[in-house]
């Protein structure tokens, strides 16, 4: 694990040269990443089937991307149906609507937290439809992505 936390430290030196924003921005995914590896060693927490924490893994690092379940599928090793039953009995839902809702978590840090313009923030989230990203944001977070931006 040190190896790719070192690694992804230098890439985001090397991006903050660029765009200090994005740097900044990836610097908290990698924060959030090595939150969630802590709790995955909580002896506390059950520990759930190694191709749902897998596949948690690649959506963590895929929010900016859209993910096609036959990709993470692929991925993982297992079928669609298989890695979705796996899922849903670990998490409670289908590997889709967690992806989607990991993706809406994101974009309203971003709206708090940021000052990206709101069609930033849906790209950054994988959703490159603003109409689409704006009905999301009201299903999902109850509120248009302004009203999220206007909130404490």
């Amino acid at each position: 694990h040190y190896a790719e936390l070192r690694q992804s430290l230098e890439q985001i030196l090397r991006l903050s040269a660029v765009n200090r924003e994005r740097a900044e921005l990836r610097l908290w995914d990698l924060l959030l990443e090595l939150r969630d590896l802590h709790a995955s060693h909580d002896p506390e927490r059950p520990q759930a089937h190694p191709g749902v924490r897998k596949a948690m893994e690649l959506i963590e690092k895929s929010l900016h991307d859209p993910l096609p379940v036959a990709r993470l599928a692929g991925e993982t090793g297992f079928s669609q149906t298989h890695l979705n039953r796996l899922f849903r009995g670990a998490c409670g839902k289908s590997l889709k609507v967690y992806a989607l809702s990991r993706r809406m978590e994101r974009a309203r840090y971003l709206l708090r937290h940021t000052d990206f313009p709101v069609r930033q923030v849906a790209a950054e989230c994988g959703l490159f439809d603003l109409q689409q990203f704006n009905k999301l944001c009201r299903r999902h977070l109850g509120m248009s992505p302004r009203t999220i931006r206007g909130r404490p």
